[in-house]
């Protein structure tokens, strides 16, 4: 699994805001085609992002695109008119079915071939109750069209919100059981559990106190919105002091940890469930240096 800790929209009708993803600091970018771009506007924000793709893979970005709903009239304009074998994937929006992207994949599939590209990776937006029931069953399913494709299943929370109350005075708990079904299924498949974004982008502190809960609930990545949000998020994201002093620690000692199970250092017992975090760690640390 490639880790990435932020993920920046920026909308396709913005060619301005487009040209400035080079000098933004934020692990992946997502140009989007849906929410941001209005209906008239769709045609030339596909035009606009076929053409800063190749320039933005030469600076090393990690770039998604973000298609309108599965089903959709946009849809299939949005896949053809802006694959490239060099983007990281497509980010697809109000996921809540297996059923529901088939003819995503279909289209894929034609594309990849045409090209002689390998498979375009996915990310899943889940914001509606039926959503979490649709990733349930792909727990259960295992479907390897779907999950050989997939990077990491992300939040649509102010959606979620609206799909389940009316009056949205809703307790800052509301979004936890959703959060922990993406937690938990993300890891079990290793691979990406991307929170939902925080609207406000001048409320640095609100920012910085969700990222830090969401951090701790397990998360791997936040979406944003905004160019100022993401040096946050990347800071929460990133390992301490502390942490990677153990994890030194800890790998320094790997050989012996592997041949007794368990060892005490400086008083304290790590087995091999702690090399293993420290393995994992050293993994991430590594793609952070990456980019």
């Amino acid at each position: 699994m490639r880790y990435l800790r932020s993920f920046l929209f920026v909308p396709g009708d913005k060619k301005n805001m487009l040209d400035k993803i080079p000098g933004i600091d934020s692990d992946a970018f997502i140009l989007d085609l849906e929410d941001s771009v209005s209906s008239e506007e769709k045609a030339s924000a596909r035009k606009n992002i076929s053409f800063v793709l190749s320039g933005l893979k030469e600076y090393g970005k990690n770039i998604f695109v973000r298609v309108n709903e599965a089903g959709s009239d946009d849809v299939i304009d949005d896949l053809k008119k802006t694959y490239s074998p060099k983007i990281d994937g497509f980010v697809v929006p109000k996921f809540e079915s297996i059923e529901s992207i088939n003819d995503i994949i279909v289209i894929l599939n034609k594309l990849e071939k045409s090209h002689n590209a390998k498979k375009t990776g996915l990310i899943l937006m889940i914001e509606s109750p039926k959503g979490v029931l649709g990733l349930r069953k792909l727990a259960l399913d295992n479907n390897h069209t779907v999950m050989e494709r997939l990077k990491g299943i992300a939040l649509g929370g102010e959606d979620y919100l609206e799909s389940i109350t009316v009056s949205r005075n809703l307790s800052k708990e509301a979004l936890v059981p959703i959060r922990d079904e993406i937690m938990i299924f993300s890891h079990s498949f290793r691979i990406l559990a991307i929170d939902t974004v925080y609207p406000n982008f001048r409320d640095n502190k609100g920012l910085e106190e969700e990222t830090h809960k969401i951090v701790s609930m397990g998360f791997t990545s936040k979406l944003a919105i905004h160019p100022s949000q993401t040096g946050i998020i990347n800071k929460i994201f990133s390992p301490q002091f502390d942490e990677i002093e153990k994890m030194k620690l800890i790998i320094s000692h790997k050989e012996e940890i592997l041949k007794d199970g368990a060892i005490g250092i400086k008083g304290i017992m790590y087995d091999r469930p702690h090399l293993k975090w420290a393995e994992r760690l050293k993994s991430y640390i590594d793609d952070i240096k990456k980019g």
